[in-house]
């Protein structure tokens, strides 16, 4: 593992460690998730991972309020004690049959609930990471052909929708053919 993977893992680590503690559920996404679970290892030159908003409480907020925000959006980049090393922190939401992450401005990545429900685990470095119980019909609605390298960037991704059309339609099939 080279110097900058070891500091991805060590990095990813210690923000699951804070997370479980807190007992807020969270997995591997995007990039992250992709490259671990089809390559074996991420891919991409950030970290990013999911959190499950419905399990913020008043007793384990301070954990979410500690990590710091672009101001654009509801993710957020949680920032190591370098201050060079971060990870990408994307809140996730329900509505109706639809899991929604707000990024930037109204643009908004949708994915089938089902996808949030639960969690299996996938083996990184010796270590089981929390991925999406379906991970192949998350990256299908992510990347679309998930399962051959190619260049990609969310902005073009399938499922990026506006806020306002997740919150008016409420469901994934429907909001898909926008």
């Amino acid at each position: 593992m080279s110097v900058d993977n070891e500091k991805l893992f060590v990095n990813l680590c210690e923000l699951g460690d804070i997370l479980d503690k807190a007992k807020i559920r969270w997995c591997l996404t995007a990039s992250t998730l992709l490259g671990v679970y089809r390559d074996g290892f991420p891919i991409g030159g950030i970290q990013e991972i999911d959190y499950l908003v419905e399990d913020v409480t008043e007793e384990n907020k301070e954990t979410v309020g500690k990590m710091t925000s672009s101001g654009e959006s509801e993710h957020t980049i949680w920032t190591f004690k370098d201050g060079e090393e971060k990870v990408e922190v994307q809140g996730v939401y329900f509505i109706g049959d639809v899991a929604y992450k707000n990024l930037v401005d109204n643009r908004t990545l949708i994915f089938p609930r089902e996808c949030y429900g639960t969690f299996k685990t996938k083996e990184w470095h010796g270590k089981e990471w929390p991925i999406p119980e379906d991970t192949p019909k998350w990256l299908e609605s992510y990347c679309g052909d998930w399962q051959k390298p190619q260049s990609f960037n969310w902005n073009a991704a399938k499922n990026l929708k506006t806020l306002g059309d997740v919150l008016k339609i409420k469901n994934f099939e429907e909001l898909m053919k926008l």
